[in-house]
């Protein structure tokens, strides 16, 4: 089971479209943030993507 896990983690990895979406992701994030202090950072949920 933990064997299928990691060939199925390394399969994401190699997926440049997954990467792509990560990336994107961490943009979308470090711009929502990009004047934030520490004490102030925001997140958002997956979910709020679709909409």
């Amino acid at each position: 089971m933990i064997i299928q896990k990691i060939r199925m983690c390394q399969q994401l990895w190699a997926c440049e479209s997954f990467v792509s979406v990560l990336e994107y992701l961490l943009a979308v994030g470090n711009y929502l943030n990009q004047n934030a202090g520490k004490d102030r950072a925001k997140g958002f949920r997956l979910s709020s993507l679709t909409k």
